[in-house]
Formats: C-alpha cells, sequence, structure tokens
C-alpha cells in the first residue's frame, strides 16, 4: 500500500506554533523589495531546574521575505535587557549564509535570504544562578534590509509553567451519537502560577461541541485544504482563572457529542499559560469567531480573575506550550463495496474499458492505516496474464509482491486516506482480451495491514457485510455491471460539527 501525503501531525504542529510573526516597518518607494519578516516567540521561559545534559534553553529566531525574493538583512541582537534573569552562553545559525558576531552583549549577523527559504540565528541562555523565579529580562531584536525592517521584543523570564493534563479515560460501548462529558484535569508542575488556563482542542475528528461557551472561540481553516480528512477546525478556550504551582484543577465537563459518521474520537489538545498572539501559527492557520455573549463560560470551578499584565509568563515545554491528546474509542461500522464493470469497445473488437471502483456506504468514515497518511483500503484487480493492459489510471499499478498465483496479475489502485461515508472511487483501465477465451477480472477491497496483522488480505473489521467486497466481470463482447461516478460527500456530511 502506497504512503500518501496527509495533513501535519502534531510533532509539527507543535514546532510551528512556537513562532509569533513580527510586525514589518512599511518599505519606502524607493525600496528594492519587501521588509524581512521576523518571527520568534514573544515569551521565552528558561528552566532553573533544567538538567545539565539537556543544553541550555534555545531562543530561535526566524528570518525570511514574502514573496521569495532574495536579499541581504544586518540582524542586531540586543541582549544587554537581560539583566540579572540570563547570560548568553552560544551562538549559532542555520546555515552558512547566516554568520554571526559578538561584542559585549550585541550579536551582529549577515544574513543572506534566498527564495522562500527561513535563515534562522539561535541563542543558547542560561539563567543566572543568583535569578529567583519570576526573574525577567528582554532580548531586542532588528532587521534591515533593502527594503525595509522589521523588529521583534522577546521576553525572558526565569522559571515558568509546565501544564499537563492527566490521560481521560473515555466510557466504553460510546456510539456514534452519543453524548460524551470528559473532564480535563490539569496541573502545574511549574515553578510559576499560570495566571490564565489556555486550551485549544485542534483538528478534532469524529466529536462535536453540543454547546458553545461564551469564553470559547471557534475556528475554520482559514486555506482550503489541499489534502483529504476530515474537517480542519480548533476551538479555542480562555480560562481567566490562576494555577498555582503544584494545584491541580478540573475544566468542566465538557459538553461534546460523537459525530454520526464517527470511527473514533478524538482531538489534540495543546495547554499554555498565555493567549495565542496575533501572529501566531494557530491563529494564522484559522479564522476564529467568538462564541456565544449568552453561553455559558467554561471554568475550573473558580471564578475569573482578570490576569496581571506584568510579568511575562510562558510554559517550559517545547514551544511555549504542553499539548496531549484526547481519544475515545467508537463502536462503528461502514460498509464498503466494491464496483466493477465492464464496456467493450464495439469499434475495435478485443479491446475495452473495465472500470473499477469502491463506494462507502456508511455509516462511518474511515481513515489512516496501519501507517498515518495511508489509505486504510486500496482497490485490487487481478488479471488473467493472456490479458494486456494497454492504460491505467495513474493511481493503479502493478504490485507483484502481492502475486501468488503464476497465472495472474495483481493490480492496486490508491484510494484516499480519509473516506467519508457517501464516498465513490472509480479508476478505469483499457484492456486487450479475446472476447471468446472467457476470461475475467475479478475486482477486490485490500486492506494490506490488516494482512499484516496476520487476517486474510481483505479484512476489515469496520466492514461487517463481506459479501459485497469483490466483484467478477467476464471480459467477453457484452457489457457487464455499472460503477458510478466518482462522489464524495458534502464535508458538512463529514465535519465533525459543533453543534
Amino acid at each position: 500500500m502506497h504512503i500518501r501525503r496527509h495533513r501535519p501531525a502534531l510533532a509539527p504542529l507543535t514546532a510551528l506554533l512556537l513562532t509569533a510573526a513580527a510586525a514589518a516597518t512599511a518599505a519606502p518607494a524607493h525600496a528594492a523589495g519587501p521588509a524581512p519578516a521576523l518571527h520568534g516567540p514573544a515569551v521565552l521561559a528558561l528552566d532553573p531546574d533544567r538538567p545539565a545534559d539537556q543544553g541550555p534553553a534555545r531562543l530561535q529566531l526566524d528570518l525570511g521575505l514574502p514573496g521569495g525574493t532574495t536579499a541581504q538583512a544586518k540582524v542586531t541582537i540586543d541582549t544587554a535587557a537581560l539583566g540579572g534573569a540570563a547570560r548568553l552562553a552560544a551562538v549559532s545559525t542555520s546555515s552558512s549564509y547566516a554568520t554571526c558576531t559578538t561584542t559585549a552583549a550585541v550579536v551582529d549577523c549577515d544574513v543572506r535570504i534566498d527564495g522562500s527559504l527561513t535563515r534562522s540565528v539561535y541563542l543558547d541562555l542560561v539563567p543566572e544562578p543568583s535569578a529567583a523565579p519570576g526573574t525577567t529580562g528582554t532580548v531586542r531584536t532588528t532587521a534591515v534590509s533593502d527594503g525595509g525592517s522589521a523588529a521583534l521584543t522577546t521576553g525572558v523570564v526565569v522559571g515558568g509553567t509546565r501544564l499537563t493534563a492527566a490521560e481521560v479515560t473515555a466510557p466504553a460501548g460510546l456510539k456514534p451519537g452519543d453524548p460524551w462529558s470528559p473532564v480535563l484535569e490539569i496541573t502545574n508542575h511549574g515553578q510559576l502560577t499560570a495566571p490564565r488556563l489556555v486550551v485549544a482542542f485542534v483538528q478534532p475528528v469524529g466529536v462535536a461541541f453540543r454547546q458553545k461557551y461564551r469564553n470559547c472561540e471557534y475556528g475554520e481553516r482559514a486555506e482550503p485544504d489541499p489534502y483529504p480528512g476530515p474537517a480542519d477546525r480548533a476551538v479555542l478556550c480562555t480560562v481567566d482563572s490562576p494555577v498555582a504551582p503544584g494545584e491541580t484543577v478540573r475544566l468542566d465537563p465538557l459538553g461534546l457529542r460523537i459525530t454520526r459518521d464517527s470511527a473514533g474520537a478524538s482531538a489534540q489538545l495543546l495547554l499554555r499559560p498565555a493567549a495565542f498572539e496575533t501572529g501566531s501559527w494557530l491563529r494564522t492557520h484559522y479564522r476564529f469567531t467568538a462564541g456565544p455573549a449568552n453561553g455559558p463560560r467554561l471554568t475550573t470551578g473558580k471564578p475569573p480573575v482578570p490576569a496581571p499584565g506584568t510579568t511575562p509568563v510562558a510554559d517550559l515545554a517545547d514551544g511555549g506550550q504542553s499539548w496531549t491528546g484526547l481519544y475515545a474509542p467508537v463502536e462503528h461500522s461502514a460498509d464498503f463495496r466494491a464496483l466493477g464493470a465492464w464496456a467493450p469497445d464495439t469499434a475495435a473488437p478485443g479491446r475495452g474499458t473495465l472500470t473499477v471502483g469502491l463506494h462507502n456506504r456508511g455509516p462511518a468514515s474511515i481513515g489512516g492505516g496501519g501507517n498515518s497518511g495511508s489509505s486504510p483500503v486500496d482497490v485490487q484487480v487481478a488479471l488473467d496474464r493472456r490479458i494486456t493492459v494497454v492504460a491505467a489510471d495513474p493511481r493503479c499499478h502493478r504490485t507483484p509482491w502481492l502475486e501468488t498465483d503464476p497465472g495472474t496479475a495483481l493490480y492496486s489502485c490508491e484510494v484516499d486516506s480519509w473516506i467519508p461515508t457517501g464516498h465513490r472511487s472509480a479508476f478505469a483501465f483499457t484492456l486487450a482480451a479475446d472476447p471468446a477465451a472467457g476470461l475475467a477480472a475479478v475486482v477486490r477491497l485490500h486492506n494490506e495491514f490488516g494482512e499484516q496483522d496476520g487476517h486474510p488480505a481483505t479484512s476489515m473489521p469496520w466492514d461487517h457485510n463481506p459479501g459485497n467486497d469483490s466483484v467478477t466481470l467476464r471480459l467477453d463482447a457484452r457489457p457487464h455491471g455499472s460503477v458510478p461516478p466518482a462522489a464524495t460527500a458534502p464535508a458538512e456530511a463529514t465535519a465533525a460539527r459543533q453543534e
């Protein structure tokens, strides 16, 4: 089974959330190109208890140019205002096209930006031994090119939060349409108080919010998704109640519902003590709208308290936020039906078009296989070697490693990695076959990962109707079978809706 591109999973998502865009000054009228774009965290937390073998904390500053242009930029990083919080231990870069020198507390870098490549400068920072948790400092960065300039201020704080969520055990026997009210138990294992609790539910699949909270925002993907999959959405909630070091709080039971096409409920959870800035990846990737003003408030059982704005606070986890997963198994089924049709070419006797495919008759939408991004099933075609394949759909390939009968050739046609209820796939072959030879084509649904688990090759645990998982077509002078045009159900029918 072939691996296909898929939406980025949580690890790259968390890395992208690391940066916050800096505002660039307007380019002068005579500018040679666009102003540089400077990115970095708004706040960096330094763990005073960090083991020495893990190395120092690293401040990453990224420099790019909009539009994929090329320019030379001067970057100045002033660390004088680190004060008694931290010291600069080392400077490095991501490329030989970025070189830096350090004089006292100032780092000067010459950076060549080529096309859409991002150049990075890394500052290794070590907290001062005498700095108490809560001690703060500042790093100021400017970048100047012929097209303009950009500036970024990063707060540095000794200590931080370390927010972690306990594993949620889902009730057994959940079915599509059932309510689910998980309780998130969150503990602050850091040295500083979290002035607020920000929880992001990212890419929920098979689950929807039954109600909307007034202190939550609801995000739709800002740009069309180039990859097949469930609707890419996010829910961002801000609970204005502090969480002290060592304290454990519980969010109100979440009002969720298992969607009607769910094959399993999941969401990625990001926890942090500060808001996502305007230029952060989350606010760039999603377009958010506020929850209803008259809706209930999501709380930790404590009254809201305005967060103080004087001391910067960040989480000690990579990227300034910790993450975890929310998952619940769901009893589900989906009837996958194999499709096939033979249409002889009356103008060219001995030739014809074989169309094969798959129809997900529901009710569940099925995604993923043994490896992330793989289809859960392929459409396999078995052909007698006396049949000549004149042309084949580019998504179909010969798979000799699966062939066990020396007289039969096997082809596998790649289905999308996400197969929503109602989806139909169709693939066409042009064949040359003697209509009087009694030849046939066998179409079946092939689950390679089921085979690797020791099950038959056609094993699909979600499919409780194996009787329609294959079809045999005679390749004679008459047409046989029918395959409806390929189709995918509307997104509203398969999305993890926020009800």
